[in-house]
């Protein structure tokens, strides 16, 4: 019994550590490109399939039959993607390099899935604290940060070697500037990661139950760190989910009315009409020509691109054009013969790489965690994941964008928990 219990405790462990550390991914991140070292670069890859061992050497037997169908399920879906892209004749190496990103995610969901099962009411709620006390003061420490670089931007580019311009990922973290401005990226590796981190955090501030910050001055100085950091980030993105969230919590109050639901489907509709024709480019662009271009012609092209791909037939309508296809992150796709068109929003990615299906199949779960959490949401997660799916579904990619997605899955595995036991 107490060998049980100390197992559980170090697992427990082992994700507040994982946590921790992806609040500083982006550090390890230039680390890694610093000494040059690719176990550094991988670390993530490296402690997640630890984890999972570590999990599941003790905890397969909690598996259920319901859960156990739902493994089979997926993982009869990915091998038949495998064998479909194999036979669209995709090198074997870019079939693998992009199952490994999709798969870390379905690995690490299943691993928390079943440990938290076997915690108990008392360890769940004590867990979850802590995870939301870490989740708020490293966010603080990540958007004053953001603040710091972009006040003192130019002696943040000198402490890394850089100069002033537009860089990529050659230095391991993503720096970009808007004007004069940089975009400050905060500890992540890029600003969206950054911005988005700081966005959750706000939310999960406001909108959790089991920690309250009794000290109003606390909290409002934490809310107001987030807001500037948000604002200074320049991301049109979350500075759309901040202002949205806002409208409802305002509206609801003063309505006295829930319109949870009604913005959720408005703004879908109208995100899915943006990045499908140029309507709202063509009006945007007459008010902010550079906004326009960059977050929304640049989809919608995109989008155009993949989706004339994938309508060419049938199977590749359901199935998706090949893993690995399109997508400009990791391999370098063109020294196999393939020109890649890039899949910057989880949509199109998941179009590309799974047709239909895996579009559909994103959603419906989505909509299954959104309807969970609408009348009891312990830690937040109705807000972070109406952001994912109604906010951020059409013009960015969560299920690439690191560390956000994986501390979705762990806030989402924790509130569905919290949920059950109370």
């Amino acid at each position: 019994m107490q060998l049980i219990i100390d197992k559980k405790i170090i697992g427990l462990r082992l994700i507040k550590i994982f946590l921790v550390i992806c609040f500083f991914s982006g550090i390890l991140s230039y680390l890694s490109y610093l000494f040059n070292n690719e176990y550094i670069k991988i670390w993530k890859e490296i402690y997640i399939i630890i984890l999972c061992l570590y999990i599941f050497n003790y905890s397969l037997k909690v598996i259920n039959n319901n859960m156990f169908f739902f493994i089979v399920i997926l993982s009869f879906f990915f091998f038949l993607e495998f064998i479909y892209s194999l036979l669209l004749n995709i090198p074997i190496n870019i079939i693998i390099y992009q199952l490994k990103n999709d798969l870390l995610l379905y690995l690490f969901t299943s691993c928390l899935y079943v440990f938290f099962i076997e915690i108990t009411h008392d360890e769940i709620k004590s867990f979850s604290e802590k995870i939301i006390k870490i989740m708020i003061y490293l966010g603080a420490v990540n958007a004053i940060a953001m603040i710091l670089e972009f006040v003192f931007f130019e002696q943040f580019l000198n402490l890394i070697g850089l100069d002033m311009g537009n860089w990529g990922t050659s230095m391991g973290v993503k720096i970009i500037t808007a004007g004069e401005a940089l975009r400050p990226i905060g500890l992540q590796g890029g600003f969206v990661q950054a911005a988005t981190l700081v966005l959750m955090t706000f939310i999960i501030l406001n909108e959790n139950k089991i920690y309250n910050i009794k000290n109003k001055i606390i909290k409002y100085s934490l809310e107001i760190i987030f807001l500037v950091a948000i604002l200074l980030s320049t991301y049109a993105t979350v500075i759309i989910g901040l202002i949205v969230y806002l409208a409802i919590k305002f509206i609801n109050k003063i309505l006295k009315i829930n319109t949870f639901m009604f913005f959720s489907i408005i703004i879908f509709v109208f995100f899915l009409y943006t990045t499908h024709g140029l309507g709202i480019y063509e009006f945007v662009n007459t008010i902010y020509p550079d906004k326009a271009y960059s977050s929304i012609l640049i989809r919608v092209l995109q989008h155009w691109q993949i989706l004339d791909e994938v309508n060419q037939d049938g199977i590749s309508f359901l199935l998706g054009v090949g893993l690995g296809t399109n997508g400009m992150f990791g391999l370098d796709k063109e020294l196999y013969g393939i020109t890649p068109i890039a899949t910057d929003s989880t949509y199109i990615y998941l179009f590309s790489n799974y047709g239909i299906i895996g579009v559909l199949f994103f959603i419906f779960i989505l909509i299954y965690f959104i309807i969970n959490f609408y009348k009891s949401d312990i830690l937040g997660m109705k807000y972070c994941l109406f952001y994912v799916l109604i906010i951020d579904f059409f013009f960015n990619n969560t299920l690439t964008n690191f560390p956000i997605n994986f501390i979705l899955l762990l806030l989402i595995n924790l509130d569905l928990k919290m949920k059950r036991i109370t």
